[in-house]
């Protein structure tokens, strides 16, 4: 009883982490999302987010409320416990193996979560934009640094203090460059350490995925599982290979969609389900507002 009153206490004062980008969408100037309203909105440089009938088109699984709510804040969330679930996930080929990796958890929560971003001209037009986007998703030091909004304080804060490539969880130390490449493989994996505000020191495995045609693909994926238990000062919250955070990004037109899936086995966290949805429901905003970052500073 001791042990879960401690943990409890811990996690009820966790920083929960929401990018500053994805705060000032929802502020006051924000559009309000109704049943009956969706138009999209318009971003700070004029370009226009899709409507929520194309969205629906595009993302089957999405229910007209979701759709609207995409098209009018550039973000949606669902959560889910029992059957890992797909549901809001953009059609692409790696779905099912995705599917099956992320039951590998045996997970007992999870979240998924769809944005879309109208992709910068100068980018979209790069003879390299697959390879750079690709390599994006590689460049593991530029988390280095990232900062997100914590709800509790109301300032900003560091997410990452350190981030970088590894030969593996037992070589947390040896610091590789950024696994960059000049050509996509169809798959690949790498290990990364990270140094985190929350969760302390941990490795993470990371597998990537592009397809159906890596040299031509139609999406990429990042699928980020913990190598080593993870941390809240002293207390395990998560036990190696039991917590996966999927991040796809799928290419259409000019937009971009960027879906997250994250997946955790909480029993050792005494069911305290809504602190951990919250806390990685805002990791995945995080980790897409670098993304976004990244591909804003490389646009010619």
């Amino acid at each position: 009883m001791k042990t879960t009153v401690t943990l409890l206490s811990l996690l009820t004062v966790l920083s929960l982490a929401i990018p500053q980008t994805l705060q000032a969408q929802s502020g006051a100037g924000s559009p309000v999302a109704t049943a009956d309203s969706a138009d999209p909105a318009a971003t700070s440089d004029g370009s226009q987010l899709m409507n929520a009938d194309r969205l629906m088109q595009l993302v089957p699984g999405l229910t007209q409320s979701e759709a609207v709510t995409l098209a009018q804040t550039g973000a949606v969330t669902a959560d889910y416990s029992g059957a890992i679930s797909a549901r809001i996930a953009p059609p692409f080929a790696g779905k099912d193996a995705m599917l099956k990796e992320l039951n590998k958890t045996e997970a007992t929560v999870g979240i998924e979560l769809l944005f879309q971003a109208p992709i910068p001209k100068g980018y979209r037009d790069r003879k390299d934009f697959w390879l750079e986007t690709y390599n994006i998703m590689r460049s593991i030091s530029t988390l280095k640094g990232i900062k997100y909004y914590s709800a509790d304080r109301n300032i900003m804060r560091t997410f990452y203090y350190d981030a970088y490539a590894v030969p593996s969880p037992e070589q947390e130390k040896t610091r590789l460059p950024d696994p960059v490449v000049s050509t996509i493989p169809a798959s690949s994996h790498i290990f990364t350490y990270h140094k985190d505000s929350s969760f302390g020191n941990y490795v993470m495995s990371i597998d990537y995925t592009a397809g159906p045609d890596p040299q031509n693909p139609q999406y990429a994926r990042m699928a980020m599982s913990n190598a080593t238990t993870m941390y809240y000062s002293i207390i395990p919250i998560e036990r190696p290979y039991k917590l996966q955070i999927d991040l796809v990004v799928v290419p259409v037109g000019d937009t971009m969609l960027f879906y997250g899936n994250f997946v955790a086995n909480t029993l050792t966290l005494f069911g305290l389900r809504d602190s951990v949805d919250v806390s990685f429901t805002n990791r995945v905003k995080a980790l897409y507002a670098w993304f976004m970052d990244e591909i804003r500073l490389n646009t010619p």
